[in-house]
């Protein structure tokens, strides 16, 4: 999967900007699956990707593993946490990263943990 969208200018960033988020699915022995993000800038006529980011979403987060607000420029990425005793199907928590636009590069803005919707129902704890 692949979504893309226009990012503001910054006075000090005079090309235009593109974020790329794409996602994919390896199986082999077992499955893995990871998120990805790209943010490309076009000026006088160069394309150079500026930053890359990619987080695992090999977890059932019960919501979307990657959104973009267009109107506050902000990606939100839910990423696995593993918690002590948990196998590699089955994620207990997950990080919520919030980062923020700032004109030229993504900026984070907020981090939290939280139980995936298998930990909750599996009625696990977050670690102290």
């Amino acid at each position: 999967m692949v979504s893309t969208y226009y990012l503001r200018r910054s006075n000090s960033n005079q090309g235009e900007s593109i974020l790329v988020l794409l996602s994919w699915l390896t199986c082999g022995g077992s499955c893995s699956s990871e998120g990805m993000a790209q943010v490309f800038t076009l000026s006088d006529g160069h394309l150079r990707m500026v930053q890359e980011m990619s987080w695992d979403t090999d977890l059932d987060a019960g919501l979307p593993k990657e959104s973009f607000d267009t109107l506050t420029d902000s990606l939100l990425v839910r990423t696995a946490h593993y918690i002590p005793g948990d196998a590699h199907c089955c994620v207990s928590a997950m990080d919520v990263v919030r980062l923020k636009w700032d004109g030229t590069r993504f900026v984070q803005a907020g981090f939290r943990t939280e139980l995936s919707a298998y930990g909750r129902k599996q009625g696990k704890q977050l670690p102290r």
